[in-house]
């Protein structure tokens, strides 16, 4: 299923929601994975926004059980050197636990506070961006936050590493690697299957 045809579908049943919502000060978080302290980063760049891996990029998968309003992106990372100005956000079909078509991409400007230290000794960064309300239909899905490279103050220089976090949930997060060729995300530190450090409100 196509998520635009779903916000399309969906538009006028969630109108007074978002009405409602717009005059709330306080976000509603209504699925969270924050990162837990050592996990590692994993690198997730694109080369621009909508474009192919740079040189890999990282999908972790969310399930919510009625559609939910997106306004607000946090997510956990790394940036060993230099800035990054825009980041892709994309949705993709979940297929059975694998990476499906791309449904939906947005670029998202987040402010970063840095907020620890993971097991490679690297500053773990708060990212907090938020996005044009839109509609995300009930479901299944995977979710992709990368880098844009083309905006970073090193092009060329693949930087942002997407922070994991344990116990492992629900279908398993990927890689993709060129190719392409798909493989899970592990930790540099011990090997290990990871999860991805994300959260959606509204």
């Amino acid at each position: 299923m196509n998520l635009n045809t779903c916000f399309r579908s969906l538009r006028a049943a969630m109108a007074v929601a978002l009405a409602c919502s717009a005059g709330s000060a306080l976000a509603v978080t209504w699925y969270s994975q924050p990162w837990t302290p050592p996990r590692a980063s994993t690198l997730s760049v694109v080369a621009n926004i909508g474009g192919v891996p740079f040189p890999t990029k990282a999908y972790d998968d969310f399930v919510i059980a009625a559609p939910q309003i997106l306004r607000k992106v946090e997510f956990w990372g790394t940036l060993p050197v230099g800035s990054v100005v825009r980041f892709e956000l994309s949705f993709y079909q979940n297929l059975n636990c694998k990476v499906g078509a791309r449904t939906y991409t947005t670029a998202i400007y987040p402010q970063k506070t840095p907020v620890g230290m993971d097991c490679q000794g690297r500053t773990v960064y708060h990212f907090l961006a938020n996005t044009s309300p839109v509609v995300v239909p009930a479901g299944k899905w995977y979710v992709s936050i990368a880098e844009d490279d083309s905006t970073s103050s090193i092009v060329g220089l693949a930087q942002f590493g997407w922070s994991g976090r344990r116990p492992l949930t629900g279908c398993p997060a990927w890689l993709e690697k060129p190719g392409p060729a798909f493989d899970y995300v592990k930790d540099a530190c011990d090997g290990n299957r990871n999860d991805l450090a994300f959260l959606f409100g509204n």
